[in-house]
């Protein structure tokens, strides 16, 4: 009895990043977390608006693929969060897009890629 085992071997790396944005009336600029990395990827998402009675307007959220097709769109407002994953193909394009809409707060993120070679 002769069998083949076949074994895959994938490279991955890892890399992270999280901050804060804040927008008042000043400060009030759209804000785009990009990719610097032209591989294929996994990327999790964790957005959360302040929750707090002071917060005004709401925050767009919005990820782009490499395409310009819109994967995820949302209208956030005080106490709202996004946890979602999403597979990029290669191409380095995609970026995730923070535009506030009358929004004084604070808006937290953190996001989390899996690099495929």
């Amino acid at each position: 009895m002769i069998g083949v085992v076949l074994v895959a071997v994938v490279s991955a790396s890892v890399s992270s990043e999280s901050g804060v944005l804040s927008f008042d009336e000043e400060h009030n600029k759209t804000v785009e977390i990009k990719n610097d990395s032209n591989r294929n990827k996994r990327v999790n998402l964790e957005l959360s608006v302040q929750d707090d009675h002071q917060v005004t307007g709401s925050v767009l959220v919005e990820v782009v693929n490499n395409d310009g097709s819109i994967a995820l769109k949302e209208d956030l407002t005080a106490g709202d969060s996004i946890k979602d994953s999403f597979f990029f193909s290669r191409g380095g394009n995609e970026k995730i897009i923070v535009t506030p809409k009358d929004f004084e707060g604070t808006v937290r993120y953190k996001v989390f890629r899996i690099l495929f070679y």
